[in-house]
């Protein structure tokens, strides 16, 4: 479905220095299958969310999707990889304008994609927001009047609303609970099994990746894998994983 095909990307530090975050990355993502991505902070896990989103460029390297490369696609097909591909930031309130109301930022999703029939929007708005445990009431507010973990159930609320194929998830339960995080992570279980939509999951969370991935991939410091390996689950990530057990 998704392809990284040997990602590098580096930013400046100073006179003609470069810091290198990504080297010679590929990485398949196939429909249906959940994949980890775990690794010390400043390795690139975030880094390389935003290039699979097409929110940064890499510096060499190119991301398919089914095929074709993401920075060659008409208005059309980009149209559709955005509403096949979403993601839920680290920051979650970077989801949503500081000047709308929540319902008017979420309803601004209907405006570019067609998710439903008009009729039914007001209907399929509500039940998204049960899935992630927020009441309607919150949709009458505005951003800065939220909690953390409200803002973060509102962020992955709009990220499947498209129904996406693939949802990158950078950090989607580090601001919420632990019975939140619970509730959250059945809901992306469900999403998952009725749609077969694919994850890449963003964590420092050992022990949760090991509990809700298919296959984990480790980054190390260097913005390359562990091992030079790709897209399979890798022995020192189960010896980490058996070190931090669900509680």
């Amino acid at each position: 479905m998704l392809a990284l095909k040997s990602i590098f990307k580096s930013y400046p530090t100073g006179f003609r220095r470069r810091h290198v975050v990504l080297a010679d990355v590929s990485l398949l993502l196939t429909q249906g299958r959940i994949i980890g991505l775990v690794g010390p902070s400043g390795c690139g896990k975030s880094t390389l969310g935003r290039i699979i989103l097409g929110l940064e460029q890499p510096d060499r390297g190119r991301v398919l999707f089914h095929g074709r490369d993401i920075r060659h696609m008409n208005r059309s097909s980009r149209m559709e990889f955005r509403r096949n591909v979403q993601m839920v930031p680290q920051h979650p309130d970077a989801a949503f304008n500081p000047c709308l109301s929540i319902g008017a930022s979420l309803r601004e999703v209907f405006r570019f994609h067609a998710v439903c029939p008009r009729h039914e929007q007001a209907d399929y708005l509500e039940a998204t927001l049960q899935h992630v445990c927020v009441p309607p009431e919150l949709l009458k507010r505005h951003p800065m009047q939220l909690s953390g973990g409200e803002i973060q159930r509102l962020a992955i609320a709009r990220a499947i609303l498209t129904k996406p194929a693939l949802l990158v998830l950078d950090e989607a339960t580090s601001m919420v609970d632990v019975s939140v995080q619970a509730a959250v992570i059945h809901t992306l279980r469900d999403l998952h099994r009725e749609h077969g939509t694919a994850y890449l999951f963003i964590t420092h969370d050992m022990a949760l990746a090991n509990a809700f991935c298919d296959e984990i991939l480790c980054m190390e410091s260097c913005g390359g894998f562990a091992n030079g390996a790709v897209a399979r689950r890798y022995s020192v990530v189960q010896s980490l994983a058996e070190e931090q057990p669900v509680v």
